[in-house]
C-alpha cells in the first residue's frame, strides 16, 4: 500500500458517489410526463350495490416506467385510501384508480390536470360532474415520512370531501 490517507479518500468518495446516486430518482421519475386503463383497488370482497352516488376520484396517474418513489407513493396512497375510507370505497362513494398516461386514451388527463410528473390527483364529483379536483402535490416531498404521507393524503380527502 503506497499510501493509506489516498486510499481512505478514494473509498469514501466512491461511497459518497453511490449515495448521492441512490438517493437521485431515476430518470423515469423526472421530466416531462407521458402518462391506462382505470385499475379498481383491490378489495376483500366485491363492494356492495352503491347506496350513494360517486363523490371522488382519487387517480394516481403513471407511465409504464416507474422507479421505487413512484411505486411507493401508489402504494402508500393505496393503502392510505382503503385504510382510511374502507366504507366509502366498498358503498361505491370513492373510487380509487389508477392510470398509465402513457397509453393513448388516457392522455387527456395530462393536460385536464396539468401534469407534470406521476401524482396523485383528487377528483370531487357531485352528480357525476366534475366540480373541483386538487394534484396533491407534496406526496414528493412527503414519501420518505410515511406518517407525514398518510397525514396529507387524509386531510386532503376529507377537505375535497367537505371534511366528512
Amino acid at each position: 500500500m503506497r499510501n493509506p490517507k489516498t486510499l481512505n479518500v478514494l473509498i469514501i468518495a466512491i461511497v459518497a458517489i453511490a449515495l448521492a446516486y441512490m438517493a437521485k430518482p431515476s430518470s423515469d421519475c423526472t421530466g416531462s410526463v407521458v402518462f391506462a386503463e382505470p385499475m379498481p383497488l383491490p378489495t376483500a370482497a366485491p363492494p356492495a350495490k352503491s347506496s350513494l352516488p360517486k363523490e371522488l376520484v382519487v387517480y394516481y396517474f403513471h407511465t409504464t416506467a416507474r422507479c421505487y418513489t413512484c411505486k411507493l407513493i401508489e402504494d402508500y396512497s393505496a393503502d392510505i385510501i382503503k385504510q382510511h375510507f374502507a366504507d366509502d370505497l366498498n358503498r361505491g362513494r370513492i373510487e380509487w384508480r389508477a392510470v398509465n398516461v402513457q397509453e393513448p386514451s388516457n392522455r387527456h388527463y395530462i393536460q385536464k390536470f396539468q401534469l407534470y410528473t406521476k401524482s396523485v390527483v383528487l377528483l370531487r364529483l357531485h352528480n357525476g360532474q366534475e366540480i373541483k379536483h386538487k394534484v396533491l402535490n407534496d406526496t414528493w416531498n412527503l414519501v420518505g415520512n410515511r406518517k407525514a404521507f398518510e397525514s396529507y393524503v387524509v386531510q386532503e380527502v376529507r377537505a375535497i370531501m367537505g371534511g366528512s
